[in-house]
């Protein structure tokens, strides 16, 4: 299962983590958060203590997953970092602010702005090959298809061989592979 992965990488905070697998994991971590809170109502668990269990079992590898996700479309996981500063300066300001309900709600604006971006950010595609954080989760790069499995001479072509042949070709249309590099592996991968 993909996303039990970015439970796998718990303390990772480098590399990449793309679009799909980032939100399938955030399913299942607040799916079944939810669920246990839910069970715990059915069975007379407070919830305050059961949400705050569920919270710091869960914040590393969100903060994790989330860090990388940001990697994947070229932004720095700082931003995080920044989202949860604003969030906190807001909740301390709004704690202990005395105002009136107009003046509240103004600064409210900020945080939700931010939000909105955020959840932008993480909306956003892949970018296509290898940034300063690497390369796209499952990805492989120019080195790895070079030493992949080749076909023998006389030998007929197996899906494996296929699928490389096809990779070559996605990796030479997004301009990773140039042509002759494609011919060259392809003549590899054929046993030519």
């Amino acid at each position: 299962m993909e996303e039990s992965r970015s439970f796998a990488w718990y303390f990772d905070f480098k590399g990449r983590l793309g679009r799909a697998e980032y939100w399938k994991f955030m399913a299942v971590v607040w799916g079944g958060g939810i669920a246990v809170l839910l069970v715990g109502a059915g069975v007379g668990i407070p919830a305050d203590p059961l949400a705050f269990l569920i919270f710091c079992a869960t914040v590393i590898p969100q903060a994790s997953a989330t860090n990388r996700r940001l990697h994947d479309i070229g932004e720095s996981g700082w931003l995080l970092v920044g989202y949860i500063g604003l969030g906190v300066v807001a909740a301390a300001i709004a704690a202990n602010y005395t105002g009136s309900l107009a003046h509240i709600q103004k600064l409210a604006f900020a945080p939700i702005a931010w939000g909105a971006y955020f959840v932008f950010l993480l909306l956003k595609r892949t970018q296509e090959g290898e940034n300063e954080y690497g390369w796209p989760s499952g990805e492989m790069i120019p080195s790895e298809v070079e030493a992949t499995a080749v076909a023998t001479p006389g030998t007929p072509l197996s899906g494996a061989h296929l699928d490389q042949i096809e990779r070559l070709a996605d990796l030479r249309s997004k301009g990773l592979l140039t042509d002759e590099e494609f011919t060259a592996q392809k003549a590899k991968l054929l046993g030519a």
